[in-house]
Parts: C-alpha cells; structure tokens; sequence
C-alpha cells in the first residue's frame, strides 16, 4: 500500500493491479513483464514510493505503468515472500536526507572529499527553510561539521 493509501497487487499473470479496498474491485494498470512461476513478494518504499518484488530476483515496479526493471539476480534461486520495508521514526518538519552525495578518492587514496547538498525539503515533503546543520563523521569522529541553508552544496576536505 502506497503512502497515500492506494493498494496495488501483482496477479499471477504478470500484471499490477489497481485495488478498490471498499469492495475489492482491480483495475489493470499495466504488465510487468514478468509472469511468476512462484509466490514472490512485493512493498513500496513509503518514503520514495517505489515498489520492490521478489521474483528470480528484485525487480523495481513503475506503478504508473505496471513495467518491472530487475535490479538485480538471486545467486541461488531464493524464493522471498513477505517483504516490508518500515517507515522511520521521524518528525515531518526534520530535515530529509542529503542528497548527490559523491565521495572522491584518487587514485585509492585513504583520504578524500565528500560532497552532497543539504537537503532543500523536510521529510514531510514541505519546503525547508532556515538554516541547516550538519555533520559528518568516520569512524565514530567527527570530521568536519557546520550549517548552511537548503539546498546548498557543501564540500568537506580530506582530513588533515
């Protein structure tokens, strides 16, 4: 079930359904693709909205769509059903995750630069505003820290 309450299924025919939870009526959406010889699991993301299932593998499903992309192979042929992915525990007014977050090593060095932007929204999706903290650490030692404001990209050279 998304975030918004829609219910969605996958039939063993290989396509995502659109359920009415009042009387358990489906509408088509579209064919994944893939036609499951076994049970296979699937969730949405309630933070991003993807859904994930399990076939041979983790497909991402396009729920506009119906259309599967493998992300990748099950080396041994697992069957996973039951899959769930829990909301966090967060306010909605804190800031969501920084994004474009690059890590620079040349050459395999041990030192390097991170680099990302703050975020521009909270996690309950409204805009953020004011200023930003942050702080960044490595193996349980702060490396650098400060603030800027939503949105800002912030590089952080090696340590010294």
């Amino acid at each position: 079930m998304c975030a918004d309450g829609q219910l969605y299924a996958i039939d063993m025919d290989g396509w995502l359904l659109k359920v009415d939870k009042a009387n358990g009526d489906t509408e088509k959406i579209g064919f994944t693709g893939q036609v499951p010889e076994y049970l296979g699991g699937a969730t949405i993301d309630p933070i991003s909205g993807r859904c994930f299932w399990s076939l041979d593998g983790m497909y991402e499903v396009d729920l506009t769509t119906g259309a599967a992309s493998k992300l990748y192979d099950y080396p041994y042929n697992e069957q996973i059903v039951g899959l769930y992915v829990a909301a966090p525990d967060v306010a909605a007014n804190a800031p969501s995750i920084a994004e474009n977050l690059t890590a620079e090593f040349p050459d395999g060095a041990l030192r390097g630069t991170l680099e990302f932007d703050l975020p521009a929204k909270f996690f309950g999706g409204a805009e953020a505003t004011g200023t930003l903290q942050y702080k960044v650490t490595c193996d349980y030692e702060t490396v650098n820290e400060g603030e800027g404001l939503p949105g800002q990209h912030i590089s952080v050279p090696p340590k010294p």
